[in-house]
């Protein structure tokens, strides 16, 4: 019963935890359609800079910014009717960085310690791309929202960045990208782009541009570290409070918090009663003999028994 029990717990704590917090993920919901490239409008993203990444959504007639049909090539969505676009960097004989970042801000806060599983789609359009290392794409997690009046790098270093060495080129299918994340805690917005410097951006040439481009699309961020198997709760059925140092208190081992106690004589009277027990019950105004208690845990089980007091003797 107790594996059974512990089975459902988990079951029910993954699908407690399994709320995608990445607002408008696949890009669906907007402020208003798209109607010329450059026109950014999904819902809960932004541009934390000067530059204008792209939107392409079916609703748009203008065919710069459509789906399937686009400025950058010919590409269905992963998922739904939309996705996003953006330029990861400009090759370095221009003579400016330039960098697109789109921002998410999430449906709430991350929690510290816990590990979190991010996963997204992307794919090198037609046109205007080279195909790039993946470590040009990076993730920057952050507590609060920022703006920056630049067209260039962010000064931010991304927690997590795409693999050295894995060039794609891929301009047919969709592909996945996945990382594990361990919060700080309090991180409410997620930014991704190429953090690099040129100096720093790998690059391998396939296209007519030196552009290097990526669409966007169905980013999931879910909280993935199981929870820590319960302990074992221990109830001992004597203590000696004798003075002598030892034994001295009703001490539950691995008590969770706010758990309440209460103890009954052996006539039924209430002789010690706490809503938040601390392990300090030391029987001081009761004399030797057999005790009954309940222990309400905060999961809403019970557990009752007998303790005995011994002062003097075995």
């Amino acid at each position: 019963m107790k594996g059974l029990l512990f089975c459902a717990l988990f079951f029910l704590y993954q699908i407690g935890n399994s709320q995608n917090l990445i607002q408008n993920g696949s890009f669906e919901e907007y402020y208003y359609c798209p109607e010329i490239i450059g026109d950014f409008s999904p819902k809960y993203w932004y541009s934390p800079t000067n530059n204008t990444p792209d939107y392409f959504n079916s609703c748009s007639t203008d065919n710069t910014c459509s789906v399937p049909i686009n400025f950058y090539g010919f590409q269905y969505p992963q998922d739904g009717n939309a996705y996003a676009g953006a330029v990861t960097s400009f090759p370095s004989d221009i003579f400016f960085t330039n960098r697109d970042y789109i921002t998410n801000i999430l449906k709430s806060a991350l929690k510290t310690d816990t590990i979190y599983c991010l996963g997204f789609y992307i794919n090198t359009p037609e046109r205007d791309s080279t195909g790039v290392l993946y470590d040009n794409i990076g993730i920057y997690f952050s507590a609060d929202s920022f703006t920056y009046e630049i067209y260039d790098t962010l000064p931010y270093i991304a927690q997590l960045e795409t693999p050295d060495g894995i060039f794609y080129t891929d301009t047919i299918n969709w592909i996945k990208v996945e990382f594990q994340y361990k919060a700080l805690g309090g991180e409410k917005y997620m930014t991704i782009g190429n953090f690099k410097s040129n100096a720093n951006t790998d690059t391998i040439s396939f296209g007519n541009s030196k552009i290097n481009y990526y669409y966007y699309d169905n980013f999931s961020l879910i909280e993935c570290s199981p929870p820590p198997p319960p302990k074992d709760i221990k109830i001992p059925n004597v203590f000696t409070p004798n003075l002598d140092g030892a034994n001295e208190v009703f001490k539950i081992e691995n008590l969770p918090e706010n758990s309440g106690i209460t103890i009954y004589s052996r006539w039924g009277n209430i002789v010690y009663s706490n809503a938040n027990y601390g392990n300090n019950w030391d029987g001081e105004m009761n004399s030797d003999g057999v005790y009954y208690y309940v222990l309400m845990l905060p999961s809403g089980e019970s557990k009752h028994g007998t303790v005995t007091i011994i002062r003097n003797g075995e």
